[in-house]
């Protein structure tokens, strides 16, 4: 990064036998100057005081044997990591201010100076949380049972009452377990390898504590594997942990800027490619608040959020089987707003769902524990149009989800444009994720009143 070329290393940056180049190989690219390179990792890299990252890392290694779960972005072919910035097993070791190229400050202020906690694979795996803190559902079972729905407390702290640490979804039943189509990672950067992971993973991200420097906020889901393997293919790794990434396009950022001043963007394969991989609930988040997995029947939802009185960050789950939604009775009613008027040129309409629905009584022994409590829920889908020029009408959030018997508000925001007609007709879709043949249109009237130019 410092210097174009090896012949552009200067004298204080050499070598100090000069009979001997100015430069030498490193762990991931060709070359780089002596005196960046003198202090390379050994055969014992526990010994390394480079940052709090990097110990925290290697004790990792040493205290709960657990593997590396990373790779090198900077050989072709391009890999994508695994983990990236969410495991401390994968670069999450590197985070902090002025991310991997800051990591060398001493003292360690700046990038590593706070890694990323551990996933919650490898939290059941060194005990770091109770079975019993952990939803475990089976894909099986989900085709018996229909959609489960519940809420995720932020991994940072401990789940709050009538929450989660997180959900598993085993991919169980008849093999191959995972029924990923195998593709060649030598032509796919993104390929996470070879098929043979054993179960998804949902957890929430919220940047306080261990996450503080973690890149965004919001549901991280992954594939995992029981126990580590490698990846196979070119560039191969160890891999226990595959993210999935909400947003899996080149997110197109510099990595760094050279000397003749070229901007150099970060590979394919750069760990900060996800930072951007969380899902959020909402319209207009930024991210995606749903994911199918068709090959492996499943359909995951990021249906809501909330925050406590201190500010702790829980979301709202649901998880559905595409090859079946249970014996349940889905049905749903919806009440149109009362009001007809909007004052001015805009505001809410607020429609109301009702979930009429009957839960059938299914056996405890679905799934690996009594998820009785989470199965009463459906999850409806929302879409919104505003026929009529010059208005416009948006959700909050394209979904909700209610249990058998409550009801739900669904406010609608509504805008005019200067001069538009007064009277417009609002229509209100709604379906139902677990039989999409139940879906309603509830519409309404309206006009605005005493509009005014923006």
């Amino acid at each position: 990064m410092k210097f174009i070329s090896q012949d552009d290393i200067p004298v204080e940056w050499g070598n100090p036998d000069t009979s001997k180049p100015r430069w030498i190989p490193t762990r991931y690219v060709p070359w780089t100057s002596w005196k960046a390179g003198q202090m390379q990792w050994g055969l014992s890299s526990i010994r390394q005081g480079e940052n709090s990252g990097t110990i925290t890392h290697e004790l990792g290694h040493y205290a709960f044997n657990t593997g590396d779960n990373n790779n090198n972005p900077y050989v072709m072919p391009y890999r994508r990591v695994g983990s990236g910035p969410w495991d401390m097993m994968d670069r999450g070791s590197f985070n902090g201010p002025g991310g991997p190229h800051m990591r060398w400050v001493v003292p360690a202020n700046m990038g590593a100076s706070m890694p990323a906690g551990l996933m919650l694979r490898n939290r059941i795996v060194n005990g770091f949380i109770r079975n019993s803190q952990v939803l475990t559902l089976s894909r099986d079972d989900l085709v018996k049972s229909g959609p489960v729905v519940a809420s995720v407390t932020a991994r940072a702290v401990e789940p709050l009452p009538g929450t989660f640490a997180g959900i598993i979804v085993r991919l169980d039943g008849a093999e191959p377990h995972d029924r990923t189509p195998a593709d060649d990672p030598a032509v796919n950067p993104l390929s996470p390898g070879i098929p043979n992971y054993d179960f998804y993973s949902l957890e929430v991200v919220q940047r306080i504590g261990y996450d503080s420097f973690c890149p965004d906020n919001g549901v991280l889901i992954a594939k995992n594997k029981d126990k580590e393997s490698r990846n196979g293919g070119p560039n191969v790794f160890n891999c226990f942990n595959w993210v999935i990434d909400a947003h899996p396009e080149d997110i197109n950022m510099v990595d760094y800027i050279r000397p003749d001043g070229k901007k150099v963007m970060r590979t394919i394969a750069d760990y900060r490619q996800l930072n951007d991989a969380l899902f959020h609930a909402g319209n207009n988040s930024g991210s995606r608040s749903e994911w199918q997995d068709e090959a492996n029947g499943l359909y995951f939802y990021i249906i809501d959020f909330q925050k406590n009185e201190d500010g702790i960050l829980s979301y709202e789950i649901g998880v559905k089987s595409l090859e079946g939604s249970g014996p349940q009775k889905r049905e749903f009613s919806v009440t149109p707003p009362e009001v007809r008027k909007i004052k001015g040129n805009a505001g809410y309409l607020i429609f109301k769902i009702k979930n009429t629905g009957e839960p059938s009584a299914l056996e405890p022994s679905l799934h690996h524990q009594n998820t009785s409590k989470w199965l009463n829920s459906d999850i409806y889908r929302l879409s919104v149009i505003c026929e009529g020029t010059g208005c416009s009408v948006q959700l909050l959030n394209g979904f909700i989800s209610l249990e058998s018997g409550e009801t739900g508000e669904v406010p609608v925001y509504i805008s005019f444009e200067k001069g538009s007609p007064r009277k417009v007709k609002v229509n209100l879709t709604i379906m139902s994720e677990s039989d999409n043949s139940i879906e309603e249109n509830s519409f309404l009237r309206i006009k605005s009143i005493n509009r005014k130019a923006r």
